[in-house]
């Protein structure tokens, strides 16, 4: 799902007054599911809380050599600057990096209306 919906749920279940322990916690969901899809990087709004969610998540599904696909409109320099170096250095030495060029399909539509 999208970054920014993923990061608003871990939120809600970190600072919920009525918190439900009996439930599933989702951020060990997210680091241990098979295939995790993170859209968006870079949209949530940015915390201290998100930027270690994301730390989190990322470091674990790389030591437990987990797959996790990340779309995001940023350079590797917005990337760095937004969750650290920590976060910068394994989405670089551990992801493999593939540019997509081309129109906002998005925008593309709108013409075409």
């Amino acid at each position: 799902g999208s970054t920014q919906n993923i990061i608003s749920k871990l939120e809600k279940e970190r600072f919920s007054y009525r918190r439900d322990t009996s439930g599933d916690d989702s951020e060990q969901h997210l680091i241990q599911c098979d295939l995790l899809i993170l859209d968006d990087l870079g949209t949530e709004f940015s915390t201290g809380f998100s930027n270690a969610c994301v730390y989190n998540i990322l470091n674990s599904r790389l030591l437990s050599s987990l797959p996790t696909i990340i779309s995001t409109n940023l350079a590797p320099e917005e990337l760095g600057a937004r969750y650290g170096g920590a976060v910068l250095s394994r989405l670089e030495g551990e992801y493999e990096i593939l540019p997509f060029f081309g129109e906002d399909i998005r925008r593309l539509k709108r013409q075409m209306q």
